[in-house]
């Protein structure tokens, strides 16, 4: 075999190795969005108690986000994302099988914050593993696997939920999970491209202090936690309302309203072509605007609400690349690791915060509020772009 040879076949393992960990987490983690109903209906529980299950998970992530920049820094990606996977899988399988829904919360918390690795190394991990001029294809790879991860967890959870109950739903997902980390395990390259950094806790601290200070930073992650917890609230509660009495939707049809996040994968390829011609304050611009336009159609009937779902999506997924990029991509490359940090801590707090408001929202004032909530939302973002320290 050749050194090209060899080459080739460490890039394969290293995309197919993040593909992999990207699909297990997002699987994981957002699984849990198509069984709100049933979790509230099992559990003689509220809406907003049972949409604890995700906001459990992603308060755990946001919290561990930065201490694995910290570990992953000390002892290498690869070390982070195994022993992530390894965590995260043990509590996704064993979770279902607790007998009180607050031991369930517990260990979607523990889940969560184990895989708040991957997404805080795996790009760090690519960039110091891959051929430079193979980097953009290896994550465009590890986000190819995010979105069909965070689809098929939801269509699974979905269909085996509505069949045989929700734990047995989120257990199969951890079954899912099992055989995705195990590839992982098996595919990932060892590391060559590694140089330890011993940063404490001081050192993070500054570090993202520092980001804090960058001309943009700060709008874009409040974009990122808008846009985003946004993104959660729509995906948590419209399937709630499509299954109600009042739209008469079946749960196994309703599971189907996950495809519509292919959508988000497809405007996200386009992005950065968008923003290279447009400029990026436009591209939000439009990206709020579509959020705006897809949140009300969700007011109407089931057709009229898949279709503003996807509307929806499209315009997430045009705004959130580009606060991505602005948060991360103007830091300095040893702070790298910190910037994307701060930017998941961003989103997934949006997750979780506006995903709980939104969900007592919905069972006091009904969907109307919601919508009003996620206009608002989208409405700030289209505002941050405007703002002077923003990018354009």
């Amino acid at each position: 075999m050749t050194t090209a040879d060899a080459a080739r076949g460490r890039e394969r393992r290293l995309r197919l190795s993040v593909f992999a960990a990207g699909f297990a987490t997002f699987a994981q983690v957002f699984s849990v969005q198509a069984l709100l109903p049933a979790i509230a209906v099992d559990e003689g529980t509220s809406l907003s108690t049972a949409s604890l299950a995700l906001s459990a998970t992603t308060v755990g992530m946001a919290l561990a986000v930065l201490p694995w920049t910290i570990y992953a820094d000390r002892h290498g990606r690869l070390a982070a994302v195994r022993l992530a996977l390894a965590v995260a899988t043990a509590a996704a399988l064993l979770g279902p099988a607790l007998p009180e829904l607050w031991m369930v919360l517990g260990s979607r918390a523990v889940l969560g914050a184990a895989l708040a690795a991957v997404p805080a190394a795996a790009v760090t991990y690519i960039s110091e593993e891959s051929a430079a001029s193979r980097v953009t294809g290896s994550i465009g790879t590890f986000v190819v696997g995010n979105t069909l991860g965070g689809v098929c967890g939801r269509l699974v959870a979905g269909l085996v939920g509505d069949a045989a109950g929700w734990r047995v739903g989120l257990g199969a997902v951890g079954v899912l999970g099992l055989v995705a980390a195990a590839l992982f395990f098996m595919a990932a390259p060892g590391v060559e491209g590694f140089v330890r950094r011993r940063i404490g806790v001081r050192g993070v601290a500054a570090a993202a202090a520092t980001q804090l200070r960058r001309r943009g930073s700060l709008p874009a992650l409040a974009q990122g936690f808008l846009a985003m917890g946004a993104f959660g609230a729509m995906y948590n509660y419209l399937g709630v309302r499509l299954v109600s009495p009042d739209m008469g939707v079946p749960r196994s049809v309703a599971s189907f309203i996950f495809l519509a996040y292919l959508a988000g994968a497809v405007s996200a390829r386009f992005s950065a072509t968008l923003v290279r011609r447009y400029g990026a304050r436009a591209v939000v611009m439009v990206g709020a605007a579509a959020m705006i336009a897809g949140t009300f159609l969700t007011c109407g009937p089931p057709g009229a609400a898949v279709g503003g779902l996807v509307v929806f999506t499209v315009g997430c997924y045009l705004v959130q690349p580009v606060a991505t990029a602005i948060a991360t991509m103007g830091a300095a490359p040893a702070d790298r690791a910190q910037a994307s940090g701060l930017y998941q801590l961003s989103w997934l707090t949006g997750t979780a915060a506006v995903g709980s408001v939104t969900g007592v929202l919905y069972e006091r004032l009904g969907w109307s509020a919601v919508v009003g909530a996620l206009i608002a939302a989208a409405a700030l973002v289209a505002a941050l772009a405007m703002a002077p320290t923003a990018s354009r």
